[in-house]
């Protein structure tokens, strides 16, 4: 009897889960977005699909991947090339995967489908195949990597057909300064109605807040006529210029950028030609010509009033004419208003991190109140260890000394860190600002096409300018055998009044290890500033580390 109840409640039980099942079935297939259409190609992945993590920098194959890759013919490697319709012509397959999607990632069912739109794409640098032969994805970097999942990839090739000829960006616009021969370069400097003037560079990739950028600086300073701008308009048809007005000057010469034109020297690059913010930024510093202070910025910034005069005030406070202040900017919406900064808090860049490309890159900028039992109550900046390119003031001797690198196309990682390695080594000291005096617009509702929309034609850029920061600093490559540009390496390279081996000991840079020590807690309470400014040298031109015991980070 008991065995009977026993075999009724479990089919009762059984019976149960079915319904369940089956009224769950019926409602999946009604929910909105779910596609029940077989002959679709699918959207979301499925087994043997290559399954994509948007910040990830490669496809990561499902579980199941492996076993379709035993069960179904495998790829071998061919050395011969296939052609998409439009004669667009792929070398491949080779094993291995390449980086970066160069769409949104989307597979495609067929490799014939794939080759063709990528051939179409100028962002696309090739397709890669997961290893069931199922999915096909459009992927950015041309450059092939190893795969552990019999992943195969057809790396597009250079051709007109192909929309990837890349075209030599034309001659850099010079000024007419040369660095002296002979004369010391922290006596340069020229002056406006007995203003010191201000060099600003700006490397504007397609922006269309470049002219406001511009705009806006001589709206906000105090002595307008006192700067000087270099800026390099990496531009498209139908892009916004950095001269941009309202109106045509002759009609209305008032405007700030018709008024203050002999100010402003440009040098135009075709987009399709522009190579990534290090060549930007190295072709505004050849507009540079002896200006006493040199301010480095990005095309979309918002200044706060007498901006300029808050910026020599904080400099001088440092007592330190190596010093070098820059910073990632706070936010600018809701930030500021008619050149007023709500901001209190001064941001400082004190924590980085290797990447899998074996370049040193920063994270997110703390803000922070400074102590002022330590910096006091005034306008001293504080010290940090690292560097931003998107706002930077210094002497403009640092601009003549230091220049941006002339042979690092389409790097961004290692834009920042190679500069404050290469500032360092020339003595120059890197603080944050004190106080604000321009915010960033991080969360802009349009923002402007990206340098990386051309990373398709100059394939491998990215990785042989890496290789040649790598060499340049003694770092582990991660690609031995990669050739790479030699050019002015010297030139371009360390300085010689501090060795780099001292900055890795002091702040807890590891190459073999690839390990950055965290400073947050040093930058923020102040205490590195208080441990290291002591050490300043009598002629008030950088820190003598010399005299800086290398442990010393244990103050902080």
């Amino acid at each position: 009897m008991g065995r009977r109840q026993g075999t009724s409640t479990l089919q009762y039980a059984i019976g149960l889960i079915f319904c369940f099942s089956l009224g769950t079935f019926f409602i999946w297939i009604q929910l909105p977005g779910v596609d029940t259409d077989s002959t679709q190609a699918p959207v979301g992945p499925t087994p043997g699909q290559v399954h994509i993590d948007p910040w990830r920098d490669r496809a990561e194959p499902e579980p199941d991947e492996a076993h379709h890759a035993h069960e179904q013919d495998q790829f071998e490697e061919v050395d011969e090339h296939v052609q998409a319709g439009n004669g667009c012509v792929y070398a491949g397959p080779k094993p291995g995967f390449l980086g970066g999607c160069a769409t949104d990632c989307r597979p495609y069912p067929s490799l014939a489908e794939a080759l063709n739109v990528c051939a179409g794409s100028r962002s696309c640098g090739g397709v890669t195949a997961s290893a069931s032969k199922r999915a096909f994805e459009l992927r950015q970097n041309p450059i092939v990597r190893h795969s552990q999942t019999a992943e195969m990839s057809y790396v597009k090739q250079q051709s007109k057909e192909c929309h990837n000829l890349p075209e030599p960006p034309p001659p850099a616009v010079h000024g007419a300064w040369q660095n002296p021969i002979g004369v010391d370069l922290d006596t340069l400097g020229s002056f406006v109605d007995n203003q010191p003037t201000i060099f600003i560079s700006i490397a504007a990739y397609r922006d269309p807040m470049c002219h406001i950028t511009i705009a806006n600086a001589l709206r906000w300073a105090a002595h307008p006529s006192r700067l000087v701008f270099g800026v390099v308009q990496q531009n498209a048809e139908g892009d916004e210029p950095c001269l941009y007005t309202k109106a045509p000057c002759d009609k209305d010469p008032g405007q700030l950028l018709c008024k203050y034109r002999k100010n402003i020297r440009v040098d135009e690059v075709p987009a399709i030609q522009a190579r990534g913010p290090t060549f930007g930024r190295h072709r505004a510093d050849q507009l540079y010509n002896g200006e006493y202070y040199a301010l480095q910025i990005d095309a979309h910034m918002y200044f706060v009033d007498k901006w300029d005069e808050q910026c020599i005030r904080q400099f001088e406070a440092a007592g330190n004419d190596y010093a070098i202040m820059s910073t990632y900017p706070s936010e600018a919406k809701g930030n500021v208003k008619d050149g007023v900064s709500r901001v209190g808090t001064t941001p400082g860049i004190c924590k980085s991190a290797f990447l899998g490309d074996g370049l040193i890159r920063h994270g997110a900028a703390g803000e922070f109140y400074p102590d002022t039992k330590i910096v006091g109550a005034g306008d001293q900046p504080v010290l940090q260890p690292w560097w931003a390119a998107g706002l930077s003031f210094s002497r403009g001797h640092k601009v003549a000394r230091v220049p941006n690198d002339c042979c690092t196309p389409m790097t961004f990682n290692g834009e920042e860190f190679s500069m404050a390695f290469r500032q360092w080594t020339h003595g120059y000291d890197h603080y944050t600002f004190r106080t604000t005096v321009a915010l960033h617009p991080y969360t802009r509702r349009k923002k402007p096409p990206l340098f990386w929309e051309n990373g398709n034609r100059f394939p491998g850029d990215a990785e042989k300018s890496g290789r040649r920061l790598q060499e340049m600093f003694g770092m582990r490559p991660m690609q031995p055998g990669m050739e790479f540009d030699r050019t002015d390496m010297e030139k371009y390279g360390l300085g010689s009044r501090r060795p780099l081996s001292k900055f890795l000991r002091v702040f807890g840079v590891d190459f073999s290890k690839r390990t950055v020590r965290d400073h947050c807690r040093g930058v923020q309470n102040c205490h590195m500033h208080r441990a290291l400014v002591k050490f300043m040298r009598p002629d008030m031109k950088g820190i003598d580390y010399e005299r800086v015991p290398d442990d010393i980070g244990k103050q902080w």
